[in-house]
């Protein structure tokens, strides 16, 4: 079953490894259906499940409990053929926080590890 349309605010902060973070601010909306949690951030979609994490924003990352995955990363070169290691994650049990620690490999080298919040709040109306 699925529920009615959710407005949300959602908190989005990636932390690199050594930098700054980058702390993405956005209200959306959000659906329930079964056990995910489905997320529309303007061009962003993110998909929240029990053992894995979807965003999709002109590529596709996922993020799995100990997990390798690929990913395409579009350029304005090409596709960059890359792999992300998921050291961790954490999903509340209402679909609502996000906890994740990643890395990014390109042709076997790690480029990035990065941190991840992803905070969803009912919009006050």
């Amino acid at each position: 079953m699925t529920s009615e349309p959710i407005k949300i605010f959602a908190t989005l902060t990636l932390t690199p490894e050594g930098d700054k973070s980058e702390i993405l601010r956005e209200s959306g909306e959000m659906l329930l259906k079964e056990d995910k949690a489905l997320i529309k951030m303007g061009e962003r979609r993110i998909q929240i499940e029990r053992d894995r994490v979807l965003i999709r924003q002109g590529y596709l990352l996922q993020l799995r409990r100990d997990g390798e995955t690929a990913l395409d990363y579009p350029t304005p070169y090409g596709v960059l053929a890359m792999k992300v290691r998921t050291h961790k994650l954490e999903i509340s049990a209402d679909r609502r926080k996000v906890k994740a620690k990643y890395s990014l490999y390109s042709a076997g080298e790690r480029l990035h590890d990065i941190e991840m919040k992803l905070k969803i709040e009912t919009e006050k109306k």
